[in-house]
């Protein structure tokens, strides 16, 4: 039967909990710049953007693309791209 922690390997994996919490929130605040990067150029591309399901349909566009196909959101998102 396996012994029962003892309040010093209890500290020990509180240390090492908090050490994995902070390596994970660096990573979030990462993810978030890296995220807040790709969403600004998206948003302000002159090129056109468009974002594509599995199935063939547009679920998402950038002011560009909208331009582009002379319509709004709502006229392009859920057709296929071959409409």
């Amino acid at each position: 039967m396996a012994d029962k922690p003892n309040d010093k390997k209890l500290e020990q994996r509180d240390k090492e909990s908090d050490k994995e919490s902070v390596k994970l929130k660096g990573r979030e605040d990462i993810l978030f710049e890296v995220e807040t990067i790709h969403r600004t150029h998206y948003e302000n591309s002159t090129n056109p953007v468009m974002v594509i399901d599995e199935s063939g349909s547009y679920i998402a566009a950038n002011k560009a693309a909208l331009e582009f196909f002379e319509c709004d959101i709502t006229g392009l998102v859920g057709k296929k791209i071959w409409d």
